[in-house]
């Protein structure tokens, strides 16, 4: 019963901890290193374009509620009051 019990308990183990080691650490080359062969001048023309481009983007102001929100309505107009007939 033992033996079945710390299998079970070896086996959670690592179903629980395989999500946590995919996910990487950044000693692991993930860190992002300035490749030497890329010429200093090249980049700083690639940054200036960049740049630019992002400048000529016009800016909107986004509204994450706008389908949401209800429109403005115009206040509704006066039911006219009928007359009161006798009967």
């Amino acid at each position: 019963m033992k033996i079945l019990r710390l299998a079970a308990i070896a086996m959670m183990t690592a179903i629980l901890s395989g999500p946590a080691l995919s996910q990487g650490s950044p000693g692991r080359g993930m860190e992002r290193k300035d490749d030497p062969k890329v010429n200093p001048e090249k980049r700083k023309a690639e940054d200036k374009l960049y740049n630019d481009s992002l400048s000529r983007i016009p800016a909107k102001e986004y509204d994450p509620w706008a389908g949401i929100r209800e429109k403005e309505k115009t206040p509704a107009k006066k039911p006219v009051p009928q007359k009161k007939t006798v009967r």
